[in-house]
């Protein structure tokens, strides 16, 4: 991880992103130094920024705090809602686990992608089972991944969007 909580990814992550989607997402590549100065071993890296998100958590099937917050800005008031996910501790897999279901439609043959609610979580996307079994095969831990449900349901705006993401475009 990079400064600020952006991803920074090696040449071999680079390249299997870019193979599963090419010109979809933006590469910036960065020259990573030791303490002393020097380059560091492995590269090149990249920072990486997931450029596609899509709206495909189903609402009713999933377990998601929604919150509401006041803001203020150039002195217009407002109320934001905010979801985030409702961890469980599973001890069998001595990780945590979400209750959260996804519309296997909106992310057919999709590999990387965002939910529209999480524009502001810079590290947190999904990744397609295809990709993450490539990951494995290369060895790249993703151990802090979790699988999440895909459910054979359309993704309906008016059951899935929050109040104040209910945005008409003139």
């Amino acid at each position: 991880m990079g400064r600020n909580g952006y991803l920074i990814i090696s040449k071999r992550l680079y390249d299997l992103f870019v193979s599963l989607e090419p010109d979809v997402h933006k590469f910036v590549p960065v020259e990573l130094l030791t303490k002393g100065g020097e380059p560091f071993s492995g590269g090149p890296y990249y920072f990486f920024f997931c450029m596609r998100y899509i709206d495909a958590t189903i609402l009713r099937l999933s377990n998601l705090k929604i919150s509401e917050y006041q803001y203020e800005v150039n002195g217009k008031k407002g109320t934001r809602t905010s979801m985030r996910y409702v961890y469980t501790f599973n001890p069998e897999l001595q990780h945590n686990e979400v209750d959260v279901s996804l519309s296997a439609q909106r992310i057919k043959g999709l590999h990387i992608w965002k939910d529209a609610f999480q524009i502001s979580n810079k590290l947190f996307f999904y990744i397609s089972d295809e990709l993450a079994g490539k990951m494995r095969q290369l060895k790249i831990d993703i151990s802090h991944n979790t699988k999440l449900k895909e459910v054979d349901e359309p993704w309906v705006p008016e059951e899935n969007l929050l109040n104040d993401q209910r945005v008409e475009f003139c």
